[in-house]
């Protein structure tokens, strides 16, 4: 039951036009949720208590994800979003940062998602339990914003706080939450209920800042993830109730059509902002291959799977079981009762909600605000091949949330102890919640985990085949991750990844032929898949095809423009083929974005010598040996940059020093010719006969030995 608070008279509110702002059934009678400070106090207990629900709530969620400082990245987006991706792991530099707003990497323009991941690698490297704790915090501050918006739009606080700890608990937010790469939900929702802060007290008296601030946050919001770009239709609601900006819905008065078409022109700048994100995201998901054709997800299929995921949706609300990471697209696998009885559910509600909506506004409110959040994600426009995702209800199901917060009191109304009833069965349900979440959360340990519960709990899930097979793949496990990259080829054949990811394991036991065919096959299916035509071309090289592999290279650098592996691979072929400038030109692109930084500047060494530019790279190897004075490699170009430099005394101690620690025919064959060069001809042969004695196979180092001996016998 809701603690009502004292009689306040008109005056100590600001009541404009003799009008309580909010006074809507449903209610409480102050306009913003607040009570006024009392004389001489700092804050009153109404305040005393929001602040202790907000702070037993950050302890419940603490509580709940507490593991997963100790979690991993998983083999599902992290991988795309946070460890492979180069410009993410570098961290925050202005370069990166104008890329975030400038790609559509991962299929979506969401630049602040981005910079975010970027903080995280600048501040904390590739520490992914610091990674997730980052985003529980968030998801803290989330549920907080929730539980202080709610309250100072109805007044009604324990109701407030109910809902904000369902949001806080369920299950179904644990994805959104435990998965790196959905930093994405847990942004936007921030920001988005930021907007919606902001937005009340420009509803209630017209302040031009708290408009500003809305808009502003509603653009970060889509800024992180366009999810949100239904943000408009749901201030529509909120002016319905609880602000009580629109009397009621009904357009059969003049009078209040003209309200609201007034609050409809009130949300173009939101209504444009919308327009922007949602034509962006539709360009960048149909740039990466993302949306699918009619041909593979027919209309009629598409109409069908939203109407059962609707219900889907709020039955996992209520009974949240059964959760996992990828649920696979039904396609043509629903059944007419299915399909029929999601859609009478569908229609009865929103009959009652609308034939109730002056009664019972919360109803209609939280169920329309349901149905007008999940627009974006329902499969109407299908991204991917999954049917329903638990990452897509974070901020939908608020709206049942509200109908259950509402509606239960007044269900229970007239019974006996129906006090003790809503704090009994408030508690209880919240408690089970929680163990479930807690349960849930324990399932995204680790990447095995996570997908043998997917295919333990689908059929013919071949994502989850996948990325399992990905994850045997990464613990040393190539048969078993060969057996499930075949059982997803085998459930959908034109996965392009799979092939690519089996020619992989394929390639790593030997099997070399068949590795060429998957990725020929990926190619067929996904011409520009930069890791295939990358892999593909390490196949021809070792064939000697260095033209086509070449143009595979090419292909990849132009699909993938910051893969130093790509561009590292080229370069060493264009080495290989005399093309020692346009070498040095994709290693000096490498470099700004490897994490192997020695490989790279060796590779960049060997360009610069191959082009005569002794000192350059004499200048590189040095600094490389100021990092690492014992690195072999890098001692032994810097010797071969001196001999090209007309300094052979420096060479000499170069590879003396290299022979120290250690000796190696190569390097007695790089003395004696460094040695020769000095004139210390006696001394060379001695190096040379040993290279020669340790290598005795070794054509080369005999024809040195011999072209010096010659030259003795000459001088003599």
């Amino acid at each position: 039951m809701e603690r009502m608070p004292h009689p306040i008279t008109k005056g100590s509110i600001g009541v404009r036009n003799n009008q309580h702002l909010g006074a809507t059934p449903g209610t409480a009678s102050w306009p913003d949720g607040r009570r006024p400070l009392d004389a001489g106090t700092a804050m009153d207990p109404h305040r005393r208590l929001s602040v202790l629900l907000a702070l037993l709530l950050a302890v419940a969620v603490l509580l709940v994800y507490r593991p997963v400082k100790n979690f991993g990245f998983v083999d599902f987006d992290d991988r795309g979003y946070v460890t492979n991706n180069v410009r993410v792991t570098n961290g925050l530099t202005w370069e990166n940062i104008y890329w975030a707003f400038t790609t559509f990497h991962g299929a979506n323009w969401h630049p602040l998602t981005w910079i975010s991941h970027m903080a995280d690698c600048q501040f904390f490297g590739l520490n992914a339990g610091a990674h997730h704790q980052t985003s529980v915090m968030i998801h803290i501050v989330n549920t907080v914003l929730l539980l202080l918006l709610l309250t100072r739009m109805t007044g009604a606080l324990w109701k407030s706080a109910f809902v904000a700890a369902l949001f806080a608990l369920h299950p179904l937010h644990v994805e959104s939450v435990a998965m790196i790469s959905e930093r994405k939900d847990v942004l936007s929702a921030c920001f988005g209920f930021l907007a919606v802060y902001f937005y009340i007290p420009y509803a209630r008296e017209k302040r031009p800042g708290p408009y500003v601030l809305s808009l502003a946050c509603f653009a970060l919001s889509i800024m992180a993830k366009p999810m949100m770009v239904t943000l408009p239709f749901l201030l529509l609601l909120f002016d319905f109730w609880p602000l009580g900006r629109v009397p009621d819905i009904s357009l059969r008065s003049g009078k209040n059509v003209r309200k609201l078409a007034a609050l409809v022109v009130e949300k173009i700048p939101f209504l444009c902002l919308s327009a922007l994100s949602s034509i962006l995201t539709v360009f960048a998901q149909g740039q990466a291959g993302a949306v699918k054709t009619l041909e593979a997800f027919p209309l009629d299929v598409r109409v069908f799977n939203a109407i059962v995921a609707y219900v889907w949706y709020a039955i996992k609300t209520v009974w949240p079981r059964h959760l996992v990471v990828y649920y696979p697209h039904p396609r043509f696998g629903l059944g007419p009762v299915e399909l029929f009885g999601s859609l009478m559910i569908l229609a009865g509600i929103s009959y009652l909600a609308v034939r109730y909506a002056k009664q019972r506004p919360y109803l209609f409110v939280g169920w329309f605000g349901y149905l007008g959040m999940l627009v974006p994600v329902i499969g109407l426009v299908q991204v991917g091949s999954q049917g329903v995702a638990d990452r897509y209800s974070y901020v939908p199901i608020i709206g049942l949330f509200l109908i259950a917060a509402w509606g239960l009191p007044e269900l229970l109304a007239g019974r006996r102890r129906r006090r003790m009833m809503l704090w009994c069965g408030g508690i209880l349900a919240l408690a089970i919640l929680g163990v479930l979440s807690a349960r849930q959360v324990g399932h995204w340990r680790n990447s095995a985990v996570l997908f043998e519960r997917a295919l333990a709990l689908t059929e013919d899930n071949a994502r989850a085949h996948s990325c399992l097979g990905l994850a045997h793949f990464r613990d040393g496990r190539i048969e078993d991750a060969i057996f499930h990259y075949r059982e997803s080829i085998r459930i959908d054949p034109d996965y392009d990844a799979v092939h690519t990811n089996l020619a992989s394991a394929l390639y790593s036991v030997g099997d070399v032929g068949r590795a060429r065919y998957h990725l020929e096959r990926a190619l067929r299916l996904y011409p520009q898949n930069p890791v295939a035509n990358t892999n593909l071309s390490i196949i021809l090289l070792a064939d000697g095809d260095f033209e086509a592999a070449i143009a595979r290279l090419r292909i990849a650098v132009e699909n993938a423009p910051d893969s130093p592996k790509s561009r590292e691979v080229l370069a060493q072929a264009l080495l290989d083929t005399g093309r020692a400038k346009e070498a040095e030109s994709h290693l000096r692109h490498a470099l700004r974005y490897t994490s192997t930084q020695r490989e790279t500047r060796l590779m960049l060494a060997r360009s610069l010598l191959a082009q005569n530019r002794s000192t350059d790279a004499i200048g590189l190897l040095s600094l490389m040996l100021r990092e690492d004075p014992e690195d072999l490699d890098a001692l032994g170009l810097l010797g071969e940059g001196m001999v090209k430099a007309n300094n052979p005394s420096g060479a000499v101690a170069v590879f003396e020093r290299q022979l120290t620690l250690r000796d190696s025919p190569n390097v007695r064959n790089n003395l004696g010719i460094a040695l020769a060069s000095a004139g210390r001809l006696h001394e060379a042969v001695r190096q040379l006969s040993e290279a020669v004695r340790l290598a005795p196979q070794n054509d080369v180092f005999r024809n040195n030995l011999e072209t010096i001996q010659q030259a003795m016998r000459k001088t003599e």
